[in-house]
C-alpha cells in the first residue's frame, strides 16, 4: 500500500536507494517528491529523506526561533542552530553507524560533538522530525 505522503531527498542531496527482502521491491527516492510503499517510510526517513509535511515543519523552524546558545555562551540565530543540528543530523543517519543512533535518531552526545555545542534531546528530535 502507498504512503499517504510523498518522500523526496533535500537538494543537492545523493538520492537514496531503498530495497526490500520481502517482494524483493528496490526504490530510488530522489529530489521529486514521490508516494512509496509503506514498508519503506521508517527506513527512508533513517537515510534522510523526508516527507512533504516534514520539509514544511522544517521550513517552519527555520523561519521560527528553538532557542539555545552557540558554543561561546552566546545567543546564536535560532534558525543557523537548527540548521547545523539538522545538517549534522543528517550526516550521522547517513554514515549508517548503528552504535552513534538510537531509535533511528543520532545519539545526543554524538550529535553535540558534531557540531560543536550542546544539543538537547528536545533539539535533536525536532531536528529528525
Amino acid at each position: 500500500m502507498p504512503s499517504k505522503e510523498k518522500y523526496s531527498v533535500l537538494p543537492g542531496q545523493t538520492p537514496v536507494r531503498l530495497a526490500s527482502t520481502e517482494g524483493g521491491h528496490t526504490i530510488i527516492i530522489g529530489e521529486t517528491p514521490r508516494q512509496i510503499p509503506e514498508q519503506f517510510e521508517r527506513e527512508a526517513v533513517a537515510n534522510g529523506c523526508f516527507s512533504e509535511s516534514m520539509l514544511a515543519g522544517l521550513q517552519t523552524r527555520l523561519q521560527g526561533p528553538i532557542g539555545g546558545k552557540d558554543d561561546e555562551g552566546g545567543d546564536e540565530g535560532d534558525g543557523e542552530r537548527f540548521e547545523k543540528i539538522r545538517a549534522a543530523a543528517i550526516e550521522i543517519i547517513n554514515a549508517g553507524n548503528p552504535t552513534d543512533l538510537t531509535g533511528g535518531k543520532p545519539k545526543v552526545d554524538i550529535l553535540s560533538a558534531k557540531v560543536g555545542f550542546e544539543v538537547t534531546g528536545a533539539e535533536r528530535d525536532a531536528a529528525c522530525v
